[in-house]
């Protein structure tokens, strides 16, 4: 008897230690796969880092290890966010946030996935929801050992949403605290993030030369090369702020980088802002087929961008009225607070105020989709018609090229659209030309009629006049004659038309600008 009892205490240890050694190994084999994780996702291979995240997330609910498992959910739902996949983003959040809470000082844990779920809802727009979840996970940050990565991340998400709430001093004031923080530990990454916001910051307050300054401090960085989607953001940042001070080519360079990244990388959302400002660039570059495409492309992204953040929204707002539902019904149950008639009536109310919000929410992005679609649509058609055009001129390539190089020298060596009196007629006739032959060469050379063409070289010189300080007195009118215009009326609506600000609003953003820099 003694033996058998012997003999079943032995196996008992045996399989106990087997147990032992087999989550032992298991947690070792985890480990190595977030570090792998978190590897990836710092050199931006986004695809290993998705492939790792799914590894772990696997072996760790398999031998319960819960505390890998909530970071292997937060990987994934990363992953997600990157490429748009807002609602499927959200719902791994919350649900490493429930696992979360079952982790004994489960604090580290539930604070990680609350930043976390915080940029998600800046992605989505939910901007005050976003502060109120950083400001949690901020609270809570100060209670653990190593608290600096997670205030930095809160502190950076908070940054995002008062810029996108336009409280730009306020969004400054915490990406330098990221800043701040970066400094202090070493950490290039989070300098390099900090800087990002900084530059974007500096872009969004009309301080263009300060956001490229900004931005070309983040290069100097080593850790720029290895954090692509931070490169991917300077490099937008970089592009829109030349775009801004007229710098075209410097603007295409940047932005072709930054597409090129988020073409590889499979971010959207960067796909997105770069098609959109390309098309711009493209069009003041006057190159006509690279433009058409990028608006088309940008409209294509537009369009798959706000179909995500319109399903992660009304998916979220879904959850808040099931949260809501079960909260009454708790309540029901323990308190009797309403009759059934009470009830129908708050209930009916509670439905009809959401349902006709989400019509009204429906209603406008529906029209925004169906103008954007729309605009593809004509993008589309115009670059089908662009070689049929062509068949139909009635001078040859090199005729048109020949009269374009003289239109460009009578314009900006002989500075002809200063003349008052300038019409398509007598310009004609200065270039021996038919007024139908030059309508052809300013439509398939410049992309643009005789008139805009014109008012683009006039609206650039009054732009000059207006930025120099010692005309700060100089009057309206006179700035619209001096370029070249012979009525204040159509100066100013050519001026509002071309650079989004009267002529009078332009000066003292320009003048604003000078004195701060």
């Amino acid at each position: 008897m003694l033996k058998k009892i012997t003999a079943y205490l032995l196996l008992s240890l045996v399989t106990q230690l087997y147990s032992q050694n087999k989550v032992s190994n298991a947690q070792k084999k985890a480990e190595s796969y977030l570090e792998k994780v978190q590897e990836n996702y710092k050199e931006g291979n986004y695809k290993l880092h998705k492939i790792y995240s799914d590894s772990l997330y696997n072996i760790s609910k398999k031998n319960n290890l819960k505390a890998l498992q909530v970071k292997a959910l937060v990987n994934q739902a990363i992953s997600l966010n990157i490429q748009t996949k807002y609602v499927e983003g959200i719902t791994l959040y919350k649900k490493a946030l429930a696992i979360a809470k079952t982790i004994p000082e489960s604090k580290q844990a539930e604070t990680v996935v609350l930043v976390n779920l915080g940029n998600i809802y800046n992605n989505v727009e939910l901007y005050e929801k976003s502060i109120e979840t950083m400001e949690k996970a901020l609270k809570q940050a100060t209670y653990m050992k190593n608290p600096n990565l997670i205030k930095m991340a809160a502190l950076n998400g908070l940054s995002t949403s008062y810029s996108a709430l336009n409280k730009e001093k306020k969004s400054l004031l915490y990406a330098q605290q990221v800043k701040k923080i970066g400094e202090e530990t070493g950490n290039e990454s989070i300098i390099l993030t900090s800087l990002n916001h900084i530059s974007s910051s500096y872009y969004k307050l009309g301080e263009y030369e300060k956001s490229i300054e900004i931005a070309n401090r983040a290069r100097k960085y080593k850790a720029f090369e290895k954090n692509t989607r931070v490169k991917a953001w300077i490099l937008v940042n970089l592009g829109v702020a030349n775009l801004k001070l007229e710098f075209y080519n410097k603007a295409e360079g940047y932005l072709k980088q930054a597409l090129s990244i988020a073409s590889e990388k499979n971010i959207e959302e960067i796909e997105m802002i770069c098609y959109k400002n390309l098309a711009i660039t493209y069009q003041k570059l006057n190159k006509t087929t690279a433009y058409l495409n990028a608006e088309k492309q940008h409209n294509k992204s537009r369009i798959s961008f706000l179909k995500n953040q319109k399903k992660a929204i009304t998916e979220e707002l879904k959850a808040e009225i099931k949260a809501k539902e079960e909260t009454v019904l708790a309540k029901e149950d323990t308190e009797a607070l309403f009759s059934e008639q009470q009830k129908t009536t708050l209930w009916f109310s509670v439905f009809c105020v959401i349902g006709l919000g989400g019509l009204f929410w429906i209603y406008i992005k529906k029209n925004e989709e169906k103008s954007v679609t729309k605009e593809t649509n004509e993008i589309t058609e115009k670059i089908k018609e662009t070689p049929e055009k062509y068949k139909n001129s009635s001078l040859s390539k090199e005729d048109r090229v020949s009269y374009q190089q003289k239109i460009l020298k009578a314009i900006e060596e002989e500075k002809i659209y200063l003349n008052h009196d300038l019409t398509q007629a007598n310009f004609a006739k200065k270039l021996s030309l038919s007024s139908h032959h030059l309508s052809e060469v300013f439509s398939f050379e410049f992309d643009k009629n005789f008139y805009q063409l014109i008012n683009s070289y006039r609206i650039k010189e009054a732009k000059k006049i207006l930025e120099l300080p010692t005309n700060k007195d100089y009057k309206i009118i006179a700035v619209a004659y001096d370029a070249g215009f012979k009525s204040k009326t159509t100066f100013n609506r050519v001026f509002k038309e071309q650079t989004g600000y009267t002529p009078t609003e332009y000066r003292k953003k320009t003048n604003k600008i000078g004195s701060t820099l």
